[in-house]
C-alpha cells in the first residue's frame, strides 16, 4: 500500500525534512482526506477502506512515538514536516478517534509538544490537535483550563484562525464540565480575568470578545461579569469615525450580544412563575439589570457609530450623477438602527437619557457640499426618525435641530436628506 510505504520512506533514516514534507503534503495527507470524504458521502464513518490496525500501527509508531529532531538542522523543512503531521493527527482524531484509544496518550503528548515551539502557525496548529483530544477523549480538568486559558491570551494576528478552531473545540466540551449553578465557573472567569488585565492588548480582547458573542447563550448567566467591561472596551476597539472595517464588525456584534442578554433577561423573568420568583437562583438569573451610566455610554456609543457610517457607493460611469441619499442603506446601518430601536422600548432602555447635541455641533461645523457630511447628516436624520418614534419628547428640547435642518437645504441632496423628516 502507498500509505505505508510512504511511511516506511518518511521513517528511514536517509530521508531530509523536503522528502518527509513532500510525503505527508502530496500522498499521505490527500489519501487519509479522500477515505473521510467518502466515508461522510457513504454516511459510514466507521466504515474505512484505508484506515485499518496496519495502518494505525505504523503511523503510531512512526510518528506520534517519535521526535523530529534537532530544530536547529533545517529548520524550514521541520517546520513544513511538523505542519502535515499535525494535519495528519488533526484529521485522524476528529474522524477516527474511536479506534485511536490505544494510541490516546501519546497523541496528546505529540499535541503538547508541539504547543511549546516558538513557531506560531505549529504552535496554533498543535492546539487544534490537543482541541480534538480534549472533545472526544476524557482529559484532565487542569489541562483543559490551562488550554483554555492560553488560547483565550492569544495576542497575535498569525494563526488566528487556528486559535479559534481550537477554542471551538474546548467549547464543545461546556455543557459536561461547567456546572451551571457555579457563579465563579472557570470558563466564566478566565475571560474575565483576561478583559481586566489585558484592556490595553487590544488583539488579545478581540479574541476573548469574540470568543463571547459565538457562545452568547452560554454567557448569558454570567453578563453580570462582561457587559461593563464591554461597554468600556467599544471606542478601544473601534475609535470613531476611522477605524478597519473589523473594528466595526465586532463592536456591532458586542452591541448586538448586549441587546441579545437583555432581551433574553425581559423575556425570561416575564416567563417565571410565582414559584419560580420565590427560588433565589431562578430570579437572580433574570435580576441581573445594566446600570444607567453603562446604558447611557453604550447608546451614546451607538448614536456615534451610526452617524459615522458611509453609505455605499457603487462603480458609476463617467459624468453620472447620483444622490448620495437615495443609495441603499449598508448592513450595518440596518442592524445597528434596529438595535437603537429595540433597545429605546421602553421595556428595555426607555428611561436613558439621549444627547445628540455634540453630533449636532459637529454638522453645523462641517461643510453641506461634502459627501462625508451628506453621509453622516443621512444617519443623523434617521436617529432623530428612531427617536422620535419611541421618545418623541426629547426633540422637544433640541433647538440645534432646527439649524440643522436648515443647513441641510444648502446641500446639493437636500431632497433627499430631508426625506427621513
Amino acid at each position: 500500500m502507498i500509505v505505508l510505504h510512504s511511511l516506511e520512506v518518511y521513517a528511514g533514516k536517509r530521508a531530509s525534512q523536503r522528502t518527509k514534507t513532500f510525503l505527508l503534503h502530496n500522498i499521505v495527507n490527500p489519501i487519509v482526506a479522500m477515505d473521510v470524504m467518502r466515508m461522510l458521502k457513504e454516511g459510514s464513518p466507521k466504515n474505512s477502506r484505508l484506515m485499518d490496525e496496519t495502518v494505525i500501527k505504523s503511523i503510531h509508531t512512526k510518528i506520534w512515538k517519535v521526535g523530529f529532531g534537532d530544530p536547529n538542522d533545517d529548520l524550514t523543512g521541520i517546520d513544513h514536516t511538523r505542519l502535515e503531521a499535525l494535519q495528519l493527527t488533526a484529521t485522524l482524531v476528529k474522524y477516527h478517534y474511536s479506534v485511536l484509544q490505544d494510541a490516546r496518550k501519546d497523541i496528546i503528548k505529540f499535541g503538547w509538544t508541539h504547543i511549546r515551539l516558538e513557531d506560531v502557525i505549529n504552535k496554533y496548529a498543535a492546539y487544534v490537535v490537543t482541541g480534538y483530544c480534549i472533545a472526544h477523549y476524557e482529559t484532565p480538568a487542569n489541562v483543559v483550563q490551562r488550554v483554555y486559558l492560553s488560547l483565550l491570551k492569544t495576542n497575535q494576528n498569525a494563526g488566528q484562525a487556528l486559535v479559534t478552531q481550537a477554542l471551538e473545540l474546548i467549547a464543545t466540551t461546556f455543557p459536561n464540565k461547567c456546572n451551571a449553578d457555579d457563579p465563579n465557573s472557570v470558563w466564566a472567569v478566565t475571560p474575565h480575568r483576561i478583559l481586566t488585565e489585558e484592556r490595553q492588548h487590544v488583539q488579545q480582547i478581540t479574541t476573548v470578545f469574540s470568543f463571547l458573542v459565538k457562545h452568547a447563550d452560554f454567557f448569558y448567566k454570567y453578563r453580570d461579569k462582561f457587559i461593563i467591561l464591554i461597554v468600556k472596551s467599544l471606542r478601544a476597539i473601534a475609535p470613531l469615525p476611522n477605524c478597519s472595517g473589523q473594528s466595526k464588525k465586532l463592536v456591532l456584534q458586542l452591541m448586538t450580544l448586549v441587546w441579545q442578554w437583555e432581551q433574553q433577561r425581559v423575556k425570561g423573568k416575564q416567563m417565571l412563575t410565582p414559584e419560580e420568583h420565590k427560588l433565589e437562583n431562578s430570579a437572580d438569573m433574570f435580576e441581573y439589570e445594566i446600570p444607567d451610566w453603562a446604558r447611557a455610554e453604550m447608546v451614546t456609543y451607538l448614536l456615534e457609530f451610526i452617524v459615522s457610517l458611509r453609505r455605499p457607493s457603487p462603480p458609476l460611469p463617467a459624468n453620472a450623477e447620483v444622490a448620495t441619499a437615495s443609495l441603499p442603506p449598508s448592513a450595518e446601518m440596518i442592524n445597528s438602527m434596529s438595535i437603537l430601536h429595540s433597545l429605546l422600548h421602553p421595556q428595555y432602555w426607555g428611561g436613558v437619557d439621549i444627547d445628540l447635541s455634540k453630533i449636532i455641533e459637529i454638522l453645523l461645523a462641517g461643510d453641506p457640499t461634502d459627501n462625508k457630511w451628506v453621509d453622516s447628516m443621512m444617519n443623523t436624520l434617521q436617529v432623530v426618525r428612531v427617536i422620535a418614534d419611541v421618545k418623541p419628547h426629547i426633540l422637544k428640547s433640541m433647538p440645534l435641530l432646527e439649524k440643522l435642518l436648515e443647513m441641510s437645504k444648502k446641500s446639493d441632496n437636500s431632497e433627499n436628506l430631508l426625506l427621513p423628516i
